[in-house]
């Protein structure tokens, strides 16, 4: 079911995703154009997440997330002032997105 948006020239909100997200509060660094940016990880999936930096992201930008002794290779989806969505460009596997959940880390 759509979200109600309070203003009516915004569509609703559907969320098509269909996978479980998980909250999570999680300090890295991304390397986006050159450059390595500290960004918090705010969700994630096995598909993608949710993010918040500072640096101005474009969409359909191709990204590397940094953790631990790995690299994620992703691309930016939508940017909302410091928000942004990811889709990774190969899907998590359960080890490794249960890795990241809980991750001691993880806040």
């Amino acid at each position: 079911m759509p979200l109600p948006s309070a203003d009516p020239d915004i569509a609703p909100f559907v969320d098509r995703r269909g996978e479980k997200r998980f909250k999570i509060f999680l300090r890295i660094q991304m390397s986006c154009e050159g450059s390595v940016v500290p960004v918090h990880l705010l969700n994630i999936s096995r598909g993608g997440g949710l993010g918040h930096a500072v640096s101005g992201l474009q969409a359909n930008t191709p990204i590397a997330i940094h953790w631990r002794d790995g690299l994620f290779f992703a691309k930016v989806r939508w940017v909302r002032n410091s928000m942004f969505g990811l889709s990774f460009v190969s899907r998590l596997s359960d080890h490794e997105l249960d890795l990241i959940v809980n991750s001691p880390l993880a806040e």
